[in-house]
């Protein structure tokens, strides 16, 4: 593989996402401090806004001055059944992250109740507020995190070191980025197999957006805060991480080409 292969360096990748964090933060305190009256939910809003809006902007000027495809790091279009298939694993997913957020509740109970009560404060009310905040949870995050974490990271690292190695560390990645770092942990794993396996970013695309739409019916279905129940928790840690471990192994045992490195070297297989 040609180590000069012209791709976005993860430090840039990793230094857009760290200004655009840093710049919503700043705007999100400003906001509190000088109009405290559209606190909570709003500001939420704004910088999640500010994130997502900068990251989309920051990677697309980097992709632009590398002269890099971005058409390249999607792949083909997959037919709908199988994109509906591979959407589906988003169930094993979900609950490997419920018993993630099971583990957390139950060796730290307090940073646990901190962060659930900080989301519920900011709960959206309202189809004003509603649909906004489902169209950056379920389409704009999933879409921009898998092109960052699975489309521009993994295929990155697959050139730097070896493809098992490049899925290891831009899960820890995308991990390190979410309050259950487990649970995304996993669903990293998952979802970089699944990339190289299908040949196309729309695979885990959809696997996310189902994802973060499961979690979205449940944000509104419990008001309650609580720590997640034994009956719910331990099944996810244990049955759930088991059957995404399956499907990591499934599917990285076909190949673990990043498609942009597949249609360089003229082909799909796995590199050793």
């Amino acid at each position: 593989m040609d180590p000069d292969l012209k791709l976005v360096r993860c430090r840039w990748v990793i230094a857009i996402w760290a200004v655009c964090f840093i710049v919503a933060i700043i705007a999100a305190v400003s906001m509190y401090v000088l109009r405290p009256q559209v606190a909570g939910f709003w500001t939420m809003a704004t910088l999640s806004f500010i994130v997502y809006g900068g990251v989309a902007f920051g990677l697309y000027l980097a992709c632009r001055v590398q002269k890099i495809s971005i058409r390249r790091f999607v792949g083909p279009i997959l037919p709908v059944g199988q994109v509906f298939k591979y959407a589906l694993t988003a169930i094993p997913v979900f609950l490997s992250s419920l018993g993630g957020a099971w583990l957390i509740g139950l060796f730290a109970p307090h940073f646990f109740d901190g962060m659930v009560g900080e989301v519920l404060k900011n709960k959206p009310v309202g189809a004003f507020q509603i649909v906004p905040f489902f169209i950056m949870i379920v389409v704009v995050g999933p879409a921009i995190e898998e092109f960052t974490f699975r489309g521009l990271l993994f295929t990155r690292l697959s050139v730097k070191y070896s493809p098992r190695t490049a899925i290891l560390l831009s899960s820890l990645m995308f991990g390190i980025m979410h309050f259950d770092f487990l649970g995304a942990f996993v669903f990293g794993l998952v979802a970089a197999s699944l990339y190289a396996y299908s040949g196309s970013l729309i695979a885990p695309l959809a696997l996310h957006c189902v994802n973060n739409l499961i979690a979205f019916g449940g944000f509104f279905a419990d008001n309650s805060g609580e720590q997640l129940p034994l009956w719910i928790g331990l099944p996810g840690l244990l049955i759930a991480i088991a059957m995404c471990a399956w499907l990591f192994a499934r599917w990285s045992r076909v190949a673990l080409v990043p498609p942009y490195i597949a249609v360089e070297i003229g082909g799909q297989g796995a590199i050793s």
